[in-house]
């Protein structure tokens, strides 16, 4: 599952490690010598370790300056960001924990503990504290953003909506504009997503990763309709960040679509490499399934469980995206269901309904396999994958003629939707 603008921009890393971080389960002892070469430290220097240093030091001479937690605390988010290291969010917990001794009642202490419960996924506590930030201090859109992910997520879509409008009234920036596209593409509305993200990216961020991470996003709604425009979109990310790994993976995708796995192969293993999420493993691990080497794909899902491991070790809730993973691997059914049962309790979203929907099927359980694809589509029939695999329980419900317009449906919104299910959606739309 590869899902765009997931979550929070600020926070967005979340989304990655998260989708990245599920493995199949096997031993990674067995698989030791291509991890020896696949190492979870991050060693790139980005703008924010300088700024990290700099607030470090000048946190050190005035312990007491909780403008100075707050400001260090958005330096660790960026640069979990831009590093796919969870750690960081503990790092912030300590520091709101000294800042909210300090002062109490200061809305940003609420909102910096807001952003990190985003990017663990717990929405509930998410909700709960973008609604203690904006009490305090109602005028401040970014509070109001919060609010709006964690809505999102519960399946609070209306709500979202409302806040949203909120949100952008009291400050029309990157913040707002960036959530505006996710709602847009969310109903469908890809031209004004698009449009949307444009805007962000004209109104610019803090760091050139933020602006980098738009024109991906542009490409990624590219993709569905003009492979090459899509691939310049990539290209223009990686002139604004060299090596950046979100447009190093989208230019795989490209590769592979345009018919040359090797080259995606290199474009994956160059982003795995550079900064070692499982997500790129999984790239890897797909393009070789589909390619007919099952050994290659087999030791990169392996790869795969130290990055969940390391998500897990930051306090990040990955139950829906690992019960896909395992989902869509055919790798223990019955945990997926458990893991899928468990998330949709607490995260009743579109994608939610899809997960559990998905692993229903992956348990011959059409009926409620039936009944979660309904949900999961109740914004409509706008993300392939979900359309897909309601083509897919169509199918197991006996229901071939719907099946076969849901397979053709898939490829409608976006030919290249899946590297792992392209191949299957073609023959079954015939």
């Amino acid at each position: 599952m590869k899902k765009s603008y997931f979550i929070l921009y600020l926070i967005a890393i979340a989304g990655i490690i998260v989708l990245a971080s599920l493995f199949k389960y096997r031993s990674y002892q067995q698989n030791k010598d291509l991890s020896a070469n696949t190492s979870l430290s991050n060693t790139v220097t980005t703008p924010a370790d300088a700024l990290i240093t700099k607030h470090e030091t000048d946190l050190e001479k005035n312990p007491s300056n909780t403008s100075l937690h707050l400001q260090l605390a958005s330096t660790y988010i960026q640069k979990a960001r831009e590093s796919g290291d969870a750690s960081y969010y503990n790092k912030v917990d300590k520091l709101m924990d000294s800042a909210q001794k300090q002062e109490p009642n200061n809305p940003e202490v609420y909102a910096t503990r807001g952003m990190i419960a985003l990017a663990r996924h717990n929405f509930k506590d998410a909700l709960y504290l973008g609604n203690k930030a904006v009490a305090i201090n109602p005028s401040k859109a970014l509070y109001y953003g919060i609010i709006v992910d964690a809505q999102t997520e519960l399946g609070q879509n209306e709500e979202a909506i409302t806040t949203l409008q909120t949100m952008v009234d009291k400050r029309p920036d990157y913040n707002s504009f960036s959530r505006i596209a996710y709602a847009r593409e969310l109903h469908g509305h890809i031209e004004g997503a698009r449009t949307a993200i444009q805007t962000a990216v004209q109104d610019g961020a803090l760091f050139a990763e933020n602006i980098a991470w738009g024109y991906v996003e542009l490409g990624k709604l590219d993709m569905r309709t003009d492979i090459a425009k899509a691939e310049e979109q990539f290209n223009l990310a990686l002139r604004i960040v060299p090596n950046y790994t979100p447009a190093l993976e989208q230019l795989g995708k490209v590769s592979y679509a345009n018919g040359n796995p090797n080259e995606a192969i290199a474009y994956f293993q160059k982003a795995l490499d550079l900064l070692p999420l499982a997500q790129y493993a999984i790239d890897l691990g797909e393009v070789y399934d589909q390619t007919g080497n099952a050994a290659k794909a087999s030791q990169y899902y392996s790869v795969a469980e130290v990055a969940f491991k390391r998500a897990i070790s930051g306090g990040v809730n990955t139950d829906m995206e690992f019960s896909l993973f395992l989902s869509e691997h055919d790798v223990d059914a019955k945990r997926s269901l458990t893991l899928a049962e468990q998330s949709y309790s607490v995260r009743s979203s579109i994608y939610g309904a899809d997960a559990l929907a998905w692993a229903y099927y992956k348990n011959s359980m059409p009926e409620k396999a039936q009944e979660y694809i309904t949900k999961a589509l109740r914004l409509g029939q706008h993300d392939p994958i979900i359309v897909f695999h309601a083509a897919a329980i169509a199918e197991q419900n006996g229901k071939n003629e719907d099946a076969k317009l849901l397979y053709k449906k898939a490829l409608a919104l976006n030919p290249q939707f899946s590297i792992l299910y392209g191949k299957t959606a073609k023959l079954k739309a015939q």
